[in-house]
């Protein structure tokens, strides 16, 4: 079906680049730059009966966890990251720094099922478009039970009758 909408673009996790799946192994943790109270605040609720020390420890093993779980990726351009909105998303960011370069990654902190609609809505938030091979506008059910109800109304309010 031909796109009726001028704010469909293709995103990278169907067709052409947004992102950029990377296959990363053997990562060296030096390198990884993240947000450790921006990922506390998102994952957990009540930290509240254990130590400093007990609270830093389970904030990193669950980030590397969750992470480093799989070792597909999705790059993002420097300016196309937002650690806030990611999070939003159900996503993992982080960065690579070395000497070299910087390298902006979200993880899907999971596998065996797809994932794609936390990328589809972070990208959305990002940029107010969804690529029309999402699955938003082929299994809207699946894609509402991935996201967030507050992205998916401002998902359905601006694509709902959106035909692709």
């Amino acid at each position: 079906m031909q796109n009726t909408n001028k704010d469909l673009q293709d995103s990278g996790v169907h067709n052409t680049p947004f992102y950029t799946k990377r296959y990363l192994s053997n990562i060296d943790i030096e390198y990884v730059i993240w947000d450790r109270e921006l990922h506390k605040e998102y994952v957990f609720e009540d930290l509240i009966d254990l130590s400093e020390d007990e609270i830093e420890d389970r904030v990193r093993e669950d980030f590397y966890d969750s992470a480093f779980i799989y070792n597909t990726y999705y790059e993002v351009d420097a300016c196309h990251y937002n650690e806030g909105a990611a999070y939003n998303c159900d996503l993992i960011p982080f960065k690579i720094s070395n000497d070299e370069e910087d390298i902006y990654l979200l993880a899907l902190g999971g596998c065996g099922m797809d994932l794609s609609p936390k990328l589809d809505a972070y990208f959305f938030l990002h940029t107010g478009k969804m690529d029309s091979g999402s699955t938003y506008f082929s299994d809207k059910q699946y894609f509402k039970s991935m996201v967030s109800t507050e992205t998916f109304n401002a998902i359905e309010d601006k694509f709902g009758g959106v035909m692709v």
